[in-house]
């Protein structure tokens, strides 16, 4: 019975990859490998839903025996013993088996030369499958820089091509406050008797979103500023104290501000004045509040000073300080990639093999992948690192998809989780059943699910204030209120999509923070594009990150290096005043011949006979129209109506929110319901910083998630069943275990169709199911299914 195959219908080759011995590709045939009849054609789902085939158990290992076929000139185990002194564990020898009655039968395996045995004239051998197996299986985890000239085997690589986009600016909110813990004081210090209180030495990097401790304050002037800006906005400053301080009568004391940039100083600001006094003088200052303008980089330094001379001391019994701002970034040209662009690149750095992803639903996507680098606006060229096992995982998370490998020709199919349980009948089963059992499936019905992203902006690091200025893409938790204690599913994306991270970056852009590494520099980021005609409908902020004055009779030419790419085709420039002496006409928009440089005229309607000032210059309002498209991210476009935002024109991924990876995962976390109620719901149990967003897709603008009654719910609500695509599941928790009789012909059938279900009639009742693992033995004709049971 070991010769199971040894007859004229049946074909055993050798095929020569890489022309070792042979022809590139070409074959030897040999007679049956011994050990034929212990091989096990495998079926096995993974954890994405696609089966992967196997015609060998892993561990099965066959013997190529030195016996010639007639009409071959040498013997399978001649020819291996070649190849492996030849290319040792790196010969690619291909192992193919067909059937000559049927060829929609083959087999293709790949020599596992490291396996090997040789003893006894025999080349004993495991087998893997060919398709991917080598360069996909084994680097799927191992991450890949994407701007890469060769493969991971070595191979060339065309330069990668990148796409353009514009980050626009989200506001973001931030908050530091501080306070005296104890009572301080300071002396005189020269012979004007001068004595200053700094407040927060230690807290200069705090306001750049890290965790800061209780000063001490410092006695006598310092000239290191204390707090640290991170990014361009309208900021205040609240202080409250209490003080006693010893000096002449007429004198007062000032609460001073400094504003500083490159250890320079740009303006010093009187917060408070205190009443003219008598020796001693008591001063309690009140929620005492200055308002300025202030961007990246720029620090401040809060201190009391007398005005007077022949004081003696000034003592603080308490004191407190906030520092809040409503600070966004300037708008940002980079580059990306589609996302089906960077994946295959991924895969193509992995196996040499392009163009590999099927996928009509990512072809429907716009949605471009970029490093934090680019988000910062580095070069391109800079790496820009993704694995394939992160990338699924994310997709799987926020669309609902899942892949499977085609072998020929080999394709990575991505699609969603239905492609993988179709309503189609593959194979009846009436008779030959050896055993039948139905069993629970743990995994399929979890006690709650974490829903959301693995990186987002947690409160306590950007500090950010209402609810509406709270990053709203984190985490929930729901409960499902199922006993089990299998535990938390989670549906977790690694691609991160907040729009207060991308800000978290902006506003360390390069070059200004060429130096300085982020430390989301090497994450990927998913931002929803769409193409745009008009740049904001509001107020645009151009931080000057090197800002020069030409002055000519009645105009002034402004001179921004580094500028903006919407501004080529400018067909509207505004100055609405603000920090500037406005307001200004622009007479004309003319890029320089120096790259990266844009000159604005603007012509001066206030008269001005003296050329302003650089403290003045610091930045620029512009508002800007124009009639040429652009890609940038995506905000309120796809909706009819948003809420629970601070700006709905000025956020990022609003489509990739909980509820709608929620409702994308529905089809898979509803079986843990079969057995419940139709009122049965996701009871929300926890979330992260916002739950307040609510939003309605536009018609037809649902497309990236199972959401076809397009539900006005809020994030902070729990989701009944019925409202995850009328509660459509595509398995139920049980297992249908069945050991039976089955042809070949009937394997190579299902084969062919895969994704359908197998219906098993057993004592005059009817079971439907998805294969979960099959095990058959060609040599006995016996099979063992484990089925996911379908719905009814």
């Amino acid at each position: 019975m070991s010769n199971l195959y040894e007859f004229s219908d049946h074909l055993f080759e050798l095929i020569d990859e890489e022309g070792i011995i042979l022809g590139v590709g070409q074959s030897l045939e040999i007679i049956e490998p011994l050990g034929m009849a212990d091989a096990r054609i495998r079926i096995i789902r993974s954890k994405y839903h696609g089966l992967d085939f196997e015609f060998f158990d892993p561990e099965t290992r066959i013997s190529f025996r030195n016996k010639t076929k007639p009409g071959a000139n040498e013997s399978g185990y001649s020819f291996l013993v070649r190849a492996y002194d030849l290319r040792g564990t790196d010969a690619k020898i291909r192992f193919k088996y067909s059937r000559v009655d049927n060829p929609t039968l083959t087999f293709n395996g790949r020599i596992v030369f490291s396996s090997k045995d040789d003893s006894d004239e025999k080349f004993k051998v495991q087998i893997r499958r060919i398709d991917l197996d080598d360069d996909f299986k084994n680097r799927e985890s191992k991450l890949f820089d994407v701007n890469r000239t060769q493969n991971f085997n070595e191979g060339p690589l065309d330069p990668v091509s990148y796409s353009d986009i514009i980050l626009a600016p989200q506001v973001v909110i931030k908050q530091l406050k501080t306070a005296l813990s104890t009572s301080e004081s300071a002396v005189s210090s020269d012979s004007y008797n001068v004595a200053s209180f700094n407040f927060g030495d230690q807290l200069e990097s705090s306001f750049k979103n890290q965790s800061f401790t209780p000063y001490s304050t410092q006695i006598g002037p310092v000239d290191s500023p204390n707090f640290v800006l991170s990014g361009f906005g309208y900021y205040s400053i609240t202080v409250n104290f209490e003080s006693v301080i010893a000096l002449s009568s007429g004198s007062q004391v000032r609460l001073y501000m400094e504003l500083r940039k490159n250890n320079k100083q740009i303006s010093k600001q009187t917060i408070a004045l205190s009443s003219i006094g008598s020796s001693p003088t008591t001063w309690n200052a009140t929620n005492e509040t200055l308002n300025f303008w202030g961007n990246t980089g720029m620090t401040i330094r809060v201190y009391l000073e007398s005005s007077a001379h022949f004081f003696t001391s000034i003592e603080l019994s308490s004191a407190d300080l906030l520092l809040e701002g409503e600070t966004k970034s300037q708008f940002l040209a980079t580059k990306y990639l589609p996302i089906k662009n960077a994946l295959n690149r991924v895969l193509e750095g992995y196996t040499g093999f392009d163009s590999l992803i099927e996928s009509p639903f990512i072809d429907s996507l716009n949605f471009g992948l970029m490093s934090g680098g680019l988000v910062r606006g580095r070069p391109e060229t800079e790496a820009f690192k993704l694995n394939w096992s992160d990338s699924i995982a994310s997709l799987g998370a926020l669309f609902g998809l899942g892949f499977s490998v085609q072998e020929d020709p080999v394709k990575i199919r991505v699609f969603p989780y239905s492609e993988f349980y179709q309503d189609i009948e593959m194979l009846r089963i009436e008779s030959g059943i050896e055993s039948f059992s139905l069993i629970v499936d743990p995994a399929a019905i979890p006690n709650s699910v974490k829903v959301g992203y693995e990186t987002f902006a947690k409160g306590n690091d950007t500090a950010i204030l209402a609810s509406s200025n709270n990053d709203f893409l984190t985490t929930h938790e729901y409960l499902t209120a199922i006993k089990n204690d299998k535990g938390e599913t989670p549906v977790i994306s690694k691609w991160i999509a907040s729009g207060h991270v991308i800000e978290e970056g902006k506003q360390q852009p390069y070059p200004l923070f060429e130096n300085e590494k982020w430390d989301k520099d090497d994450k990927p980021f998913i931002v929803a594009t769409v193409t745009k005609s008009v740049i904001y409908d509001q107020v645009v902020e151009l931080w000057k990150i090197d800002l020069s004055v030409i002055s000519q009779p009645d105009a002034y030419y402004f001179v921004i290096h580094n500028h903006l790419p919407q501004l080529e085709n400018a067909t509207t420039l505004s100055f609405p005043g603000g920090p500037l002496p406005g307001p200004y006409t622009v007479d004309s928009v003319v890029l320089s011949l120096e790259e990266n440089t844009t000159l604005i005229n603007v012509t001066d309607n206030l008269g001005f006979t003296t050329e302003p000032t650089g403290k003045i210059l610091e930045w620029l309002h512009i508002n800007v129209t124009s009639d040429q498209t652009w890609t940038g991210p995506e905000a309120d476009e796809p909706f009819d109506s948003i809420t629970g935002v601070a700006d709905p024109k000025a956020i990022y991924n609003a489509r990739l929110s909980i509820k709608n990876m929620l409702y994308a995962n529905s089809p898979i976390l509803n079986a843990a319901y079969d057995k419940k109620p139709g009122t049965a719901k996701y009871q929300l149990a926890g979330f992260e910083n916002n739950a307040s967003l609510q939003a309605q897709f536009t018609v037809g603008q649902e497309y990236t998630t199972l959401d076809p009654d397009r539900l006005d719910i809020p994030q902070s609500a729990d989701i009944e069943i019925q409202q995850t695509n009328q509660g459509t599941k595509l398995y139920t928790p049980d297992l249908i275990n069945v050991s039976v009789r089955l042809s070949f012909a009937d394997v190579i059938l299902i084969k062919s169709i895969l994704y359908g279900y197998i219906t098993i009639i057993y004592k005059n009742t009817e079971y439907k199911g998805f294969i979960r693992d099959m095990d058959y033995n060609p040599f006995r004709e016996m099979v063992n299914f484990i089925l996911r049971k379908k719905p009814s």
